[in-house]
Parts: C-alpha cells; sequence; structure tokens
C-alpha cells in the first residue's frame, strides 16, 4: 500500500479493506487510529490529522467501541457510503486490489 501517494488514500483503501463493523461486536485493532498508521506505514498524528479531515468531509465515521484486546472503548472508524465510493475510485486509479483482510467481517461473511 506504500505506493499510495497520500495518506488519505492509503487511510480509505485500509477501511475499505476491512469491511463494515457489526454494529454489535468489538472491533479489531486495525480500526484505531494506531492501527490505521500502522497499516499505512505513517505516525499516528499524520493519521490522526487525516482522519479528522475525513470525518468533516463525511468519508468517514468515527466512534467509540469495544476493541478487542484493550480494557477501554477507543475511536473505532469506518468508512461512510460516500467513503466507499471514493476508495472504489481510488482502487482504480492506482489498481489496487480491495480484497479484504483476513478475519474482517467481509471475509467472516464470505466463509459462512
Amino acid at each position: 500500500m506504500a505506493d499510495l501517494a497520500r495518506l488519505s488514500e492509503r487511510v480509505v483503501i485500509q477501511l475499505a479493506r476491512l469491511g463494515r463493523i457489526d454494529p454489535d461486536a468489538p472491533v479489531r485493532s486495525e480500526r484505531t487510529q494506531q492501527g490505521l498508521a500502522e497499516a499505512a506505514n505513517s505516525n499516528q498524528s499524520a493519521v490522526s490529522k487525516v482522519l479528522r479531515r475525513l470525518v468533516a468531509a463525511g468519508i468517514i465515521m468515527e466512534e467509540r467501541r469495544h476493541v478487542v484486546g484493550s480494557s477501554q472503548r477507543m475511536k473505532a472508524y469506518s468508512l461512510t457510503r460516500r467513503g466507499e465510493l471514493l476508495a472504489r475510485d481510488v482502487a482504480r486509479r492506482h489498481r489496487v486490489d480491495l480484497l479484504p483482510v483476513r478475519g474482517s467481517r467481509s471475509t467472516d461473511d464470505a466463509a459462512r
């Protein structure tokens, strides 16, 4: 994913790969600022700024959720419908696959 020039594009693609959030289940750490920073190969401060911009633009949603392996609720991120459309456009422009991340809801649903 490092071939995508913009950090915002890398974050959107990563969230697209994670799929949609199950409203009744805790989320994985990959949806937190730290998890997204690691996936985008960036620092958490830069990712935090990008996430604020993407939330303000209506591309992603932010909510406090229980995170697997954490004793406290943390901010978790997911794409809005607008964000899903943007992710497809970014993937097409950069010729990147949007295959789900192993263990995400999309992958779990496909295995059933």
